[in-house]
């Protein structure tokens, strides 16, 4: 594939080497594979499938009438294979080496300003952050009992453990941060826990 190829493309094709699916199947698989890492949208999923259809790299067929829809779809279903040639990219990227992404973290960039505001309302920002990552440790142990009970002899499902268990580790750790933070932030002088004015350092 040419170089322009984007990292949302590859991940489809890897969907695809389980199975032919429509773009709403994949929507449905990254929901509750790759969405913990990696997140795809309707607004992504299908320019991509194009793109993937013109440079030969997957099938594109009328999906069975048989098949059912979502009650909301309006959109002609196709079901997407992958082909031989897409197979032969998909082994050439995953064995490329990665290229690291600065992170985005709006949680981050709000307690970096943090002293604006009165201290309880940065309390609260890491007190939601602490119940989002409670919720994804839930979704992680639901997650790992699916592919232990649904792909027990898929040669797939070590990497798709090993995947899995970075997003509990990583939770963990976020859930251990929140709660050193909120102690941080508890520790500070009554004086402190008001809006307070200062300028913003250069550097930290």
């Amino acid at each position: 594939m040419k170089s322009t190829t984007t990292s949302s493309q590859f991940a489809i094709l890897g969907l695809l080497t389980n199975c032919p699916m429509s773009g709403y199947q994949i929507r449905q698989l990254v929901q509750w594979s790759i969405g913990q890492f990696w997140s795809e949208s309707f607004g992504q999923i299908y320019p991509a499938l194009s793109s993937l259809s013109k440079a030969g790299l997957v099938t594109r067929q009328p999906e069975p009438k048989s098949a059912k829809k979502p009650a909301a779809s309006k959109r002609p279903r196709h079901v997407y294979a992958i082909t031989e040639k897409g197979r032969r990219a998909l082994i050439h990227w995953v064995a490329s080496p990665f290229h690291l992404q600065v992170p985005r973290n709006e949680l981050l960039l709000k307690l970096f300003f943090g002293a604006t505001v009165p201290i309880t309302e940065n309390e609260q920002q890491i007190e939601r952050y602490r119940e989002v990552h409670l919720r994804k440790q839930q979704v992680f142990a639901e997650t790992e009992s699916r592919l232990l009970a649904e792909h027990a002899l898929n040669p797939q499902l070590p990497y798709w453990l090993i995947t899995l268990e970075y997003g509990k580790q990583n939770s963990r750790a976020m859930l251990a941060w929140c709660d050193d933070s909120l102690a941080t932030l508890k520790s500070l002088p009554p004086s402190s826990r008001r809006k307070i004015d200062r300028h913003i350092p250069v550097s930290v």
